[in-house]
Parts: structure tokens; sequence; C-alpha cells
């Protein structure tokens, strides 16, 4: 939203104040910027550590391309007739529908967007913002090759500029739409754990084994919803997501979310969390073994964990070491066995 806040601001500066230069704003190239957006927006929710690097390596483009028009602006000088404008024009739409297009099919087609899928709201502002700039990327590439002036007054880029405009609205109006679900949904989390805790010393072992004991479900049912649950979360690779909780599985698996809790407890004999954080140490131990290079940080992202200290308490809890100390000793044993 900062973003679009800035190119807004730049495209209306130059509109209102300097209106006998409309193509002034492309200076900037604030579209090479939109791209990579999607891109580390998409690695955050597949739980990728996003190093500064990275950020500036996918920002090079962008740079570059100021550093470019800014070159271009000084050697026309006074020089800039209809001809050059209308290049650097042509090489503006070029550089945004490359970028567009590219990170979109990045998105379409890479095989760690499965991730995305797993996500419940954040999948749908993906998909949008997807649409939206396959859209602009196709559009970019008709003013590109179209015959006909590429300027302002050209009614081609009058409806492209429409069309962008419009779609930056309607992108703010779903990203304040998803925040304020995540708004209510932190408030019905907080209401949750407020009433557990009040009700924590009225709820006894007792109580929950003879709710387990009273179910309706035959043992055919539970062991069906078992195999259901193992297969799915191991196949969709469900415990790598940090904020997975007992009702997005249950609605995942398609399944009443009080059956789920009873497959946990009579079938499996553990809780949801013991699960899961017992999937994630596993797929940890995996990646210890085969990716020696992995930092630790790194590690406990990619298993779903939210934080380092979280990620290590629960692998002692389950390893009886430390994730570094089960490195060293996958090391050492595959030294000896070389």
């Amino acid at each position: 939203m900062m973003l679009i806040a800035a190119n807004s601001g730049v495209v209306y500066v130059n509109l209102e104040y300097f209106a006998n230069k409309p193509w002034l704003y492309r200076m900037v190239p604030f579209s090479l910027l939109y791209g990579p957006m999607l891109y580390l927006s998409a690695k955050f929710f597949m739980n990728y550590r996003i190093s500064a690097k990275k950020v500036w390596l996918h920002c090079t483009p962008f740079i570059l391309s100021c550093i470019f028009n800014l070159t271009f602006l000084y050697v026309m000088g006074a020089e800039r007739d209809r001809l050059s404008i209308g290049l650097f024009n042509k090489m503006f739409y070029a550089q945004m529908s490359l970028s567009l297009l590219a990170y979109t099919l990045w998105l379409l087609f890479s095989k760690k967007i499965t991730m995305i899928g797993k996500l419940k709201s954040e999948r749908w502002i993906f998909v949008f913002t997807g649409v939206i700039f396959l859209v602009v990327g196709a559009m970019s590439l008709v003013v590109l090759f179209s015959s006909g002036p590429t300027s302002e007054e050209s009614t081609t880029v009058y409806f492209l500029r429409l069309i962008i405009y419009l779609f930056m609205f309607l992108f703010i109006v779903v990203i304040l739409a998803y925040y304020l679900s995540r708004l209510k949904t932190e408030y019905q989390k907080q209401e949750k754990v407020l009433i557990s805790d009040l009700n924590m010393d009225k709820v006894k072992g007792t109580e929950e084994t003879i709710r387990y004991k009273s179910s309706s479900l035959t043992d055919e049912q539970l062991d069906a919803y078992e195999k259901d649950l193992v297969f799915k979360v191991k196949r969709d690779e469900l415990f790598l997501v940090n904020s997975l909780s007992l009702g997005q599985l249950a609605e995942h698996l398609k399944i009443p979310k009080h059956h789920l809790t009873q497959v946990f407890g009579i079938k499996m004999k553990q809780t949801f969390y013991q699960y899961i954080n017992g999937l994630r140490i596993e797929h940890a131990c995996r990646l210890l073994r085969e990716r020696q290079e992995i930092t630790l940080e790194d590690l406990s992202i990619i298993c779903g964990f939210n934080s380092k200290g979280a990620f290590n308490r629960q692998f002692k809890a389950l390893t009886n070491c430390t994730p570094s100390a089960y490195r060293d000793q996958e090391s050492d044993s595959s030294k000896t066995s070389s």
C-alpha cells in the first residue's frame, strides 16, 4: 500500500505541476517493484527467510532503470523530440510487461506455490494480484507492439492507465478487508483464550475421558478419520504452515473440529500440537542430515516454527539433544561410514 501511495503521488505531482511533460513520472519506474513485492510476499508466506541481500537483488532492475532513465534525460537534454520520447515510452512498457509477467508466471508455475494454496485467506490475495499483473502485463505488451503513438494522448495508453488505477483501488480494498478480517480473527482467538483460562480449573481430565467415551463415532469412523488425517497432512506438508490451527486443519480435511479432537485424543493419544510439532521435528532432522549448510534460524522457519527458541525447545524435548548437537552427530557418523 505504501508503494501504491508513492506511485500515485508521483504521478499526481507530475500531471498536476508538469502537465507539459506527462512522461516525466516514468523516470521512476515503480512498475519494476510490484513483481518483487509479489515474489517476496510469496516467500514470506512459504516460511522462507527473506534476507536484505535478496531484497536488493530483486530491486536491482528498478535501480538500474532509474540510472538509465536519468542518463537518458541528461543525454537528450533540449533535444527531446517526439520520436525520442516515444522510444522512451516503448522501453518503459517493455520493462513493465517483462517484470510483471515474469514474476506472475513464476508464481503460477513454481513448485513451492502449493504452500500458498494451503493458506486460508491469503491465497485469494495472491490470486487477485496474479490476475492484475497478467492483465496489466498483457496490455503493456499491446501498447508496446501497437503501431500507434505511446503518448499520454493515445487511447490505448489512456485505457491502460485507467485499468491500472482501478486495480490499485481494488487492491487497497482487498488488503484493508484482509487486515480487518485478521483483526477480527485475533480478537476471537484472544476471547477464546480468556474464556479457556477462566474455565481451566473446571475442566478435569476425567471429564475429557468421559466425553471421548460418549462419542457417537464408531471405531471404523475414527480409523478412517485418522488415515485421512495422516495421509493428507504428510502429502500436503500442512505441518510446515506456521499459522496452522486445529480449526484450519479440520476445514482442510473437511472433518468436524470436535471429531478431529476425538481422533487425536482417542486414536493418536496426543494433542494436535504434539502431533504437528512431532512432524516438524522429524522434517527438521531430515533436513539436518541432507543439508549441512542450512542455518538453524532458516531451519526453524522452514519447519513451521515462529522462532528459533521455540524450535530448539521442541527439538530437544523430542530428541533429547539440540539441533546443533544432532547435526554434529550426523556429520560424525557420515564421516565414520565413509
